[in-house]
């Protein structure tokens, strides 16, 4: 208790957040604020500079009548103290009158400072200096509507009933077989191979679903929010090697009757999320949005639909042929594919029953052999979420399993009173790519790890 009284009498007034003073509005009284300047305008009789201090996207203009700390810059950090009052600008209704200034964080070093006032860097150029990318404008913002899509996501979660787990980042298996897992290593085993940490081959995980199967097999409705690392070669928008997914797991679903709910439970969480992100960061999404309303006009109505369409994947061939793509029965969809199917039936699509040879091991079977899984595909971006049914008989399992994997466990969930699961991954990335308009996975994660981009 001392030590905060001892703060407070160090300290005149204690800082407070930008978000807050715009909000409240407390005309009057003697504030201080930390932030960075985001502008400077020099005037005869005054000088006018803008701060951010990260928490919203607006920013507090601060009015000094004395002169300005020579070391004063753009994106510089500052603690400002003065009192709030009412503004004559049309566009603001408060600012602050500040009586002291101080640079915190000066500009410096013989590297020039990459980002320059009333400018708008691509964002190509902006991902060369990922280390001070939060303090643009478009990331500050991409990085609250990131914090405000994953609390909305893990809200909905907690009001329908789903359980928050953790499962494990280091894994024995690969999940989906594809090939494209990093393996894991300590330097004692670059140096002897023989001596493993181990004493077997482990991954960086690339899914939680087979250990949320076994969480579900006890818990009925678990979640989990974890980072996944795919070690596949490709520079292309939609790819990362670390990203972010959300996975979902329910007991007691089989058949065609737990697909079809597995389905209803998806288009609940993914409109929960927009209509809540929507309603909660509004003044960061119209950063994003184009001024034509087209973003906004595809969010909503994907948030109103009643329902999503659901197409068999024998169904949505028969459109993309109907409309001039030539279609091979029994190969996967192409994003071209993707985002041409989302056109044509005008919104978010399922596409369900695929042929089981396009699709991992543990996905059940309808009575025609096909899998019963679905993709929901986005406008614009295409497939955000994958899910299934799993195959619930152990021997059918155990047939199909590849033998390069240790699926023991695995199996033995089905013979030890195991009941039937159903599940889904939704990529957190490919939806904040929905929701915001941006074109590139890079630009909604603040460090991203692609084929040879790994530098901070």
């Amino acid at each position: 208790m001392w030590s905060v009284i001892q703060r407070r009498l160090c300290c005149t007034y204690e800082a407070q957040r930008i978000k807050n003073i715009l909000d409240q509005k407390p005309v009057g009284q003697h504030l201080t604020v930390n932030g960075w300047v985001k502008a400077i305008r020099r005037m005869k009789n005054s000088n006018f500079i803008d701060v951010d201090d990260g928490s919203t996207a607006r920013k507090l203009q601060v009015v000094m009548n004395e002169s300005l700390p020579p070391d004063l810059s753009y994106h510089c950090g500052v603690r400002v103290t003065g009192v709030l009052q009412n503004s004559s600008h049309p566009k603001q209704e408060v600012e602050l009158q500040a009586a002291q200034m101080t640079v915190l964080g000066k500009i410096s070093g013989e590297s020039a400072y990459p980002f320059a006032a009333r400018r708008v860097h691509p964002p190509d150029y902006v991902r060369k200096f990922l280390h001070v990318r939060p303090r643009t404008n478009l990331f500050a913002s991409i990085s609250r509507l990131r914090a405000q899509t994953r609390a909305s996501i893990c809200e909905h979660f907690q009001e329908t009933g789903y359980l928050h787990v953790d499962t494990p980042i280091l894994s024995s298996n690969e999940c989906e077989g594809g090939g494209d897992a990093f393996s894991v290593t300590t330097e004692a085993e670059r140096i002897n191979k023989d001596e493993k940490f181990f004493e077997r081959d482990v991954y960086l995980s690339v899914s939680g679903q087979l250990h949320l199967e076994a969480l579900a097999n006890g818990l009925s409705h678990v979640f989990t929010f974890n980072p996944a690392f795919r070690a596949e070669p490709s520079l292309g928008r939609r790819h990362l090697a670390e990203f972010w997914m959300v996975e979902a797991e329910e007991a007691f679903l089989s058949g065609e009757d737990g697909l079809q709910t597995l389905l209803d439970r998806v288009q609940a969480l993914v409109q929960h999320t927009l209509n809540d992100v929507v309603s909660k960061s509004k003044e960061d999404l119209d950063l994003h949005w184009d001024k034509d309303g087209q973003r906004l006009r595809l969010v909503s109505e994907a948030a109103r639909c009643p329902s999503f369409l659901r197409l068999r994947y024998s169904e949505a061939v028969q459109k993309l042929r109907a409309a001039g793509r030539e279609m091979e029965e029994g190969k996967d969809l192409s994003r071209e594919d993707e985002l041409l199917l989302t056109q044509l039936v005008g919104g978010p699509v399922f596409v369900t029953h695929w042929p089981h040879q396009l699709k991992p091991f543990y996905m059940a079977r309808a009575p025609d052999l096909t899998a019963l899984c679905f993709d929901l595909l986005l406008p614009d971006v295409g497939e955000v979420v994958g899910g299934s049914v799993r195959e619930y008989d152990p021997l059918e399992l155990q047939r199909r399993a590849p033998h390069s994997q240790l699926l023991n466990w695995y199996v033995q969930l089905r013979q030890w009173g195991g009941v039937p699961t159903a599940g889904y991954g939704l990529g957190f990335e490919r939806l904040l790519l929905f929701l915001t308009g941006v074109s590139n996975m890079k630009d909604v994660i603040a460090f991203p790890r692609y084929p040879k981009h790994c530098f901070h």
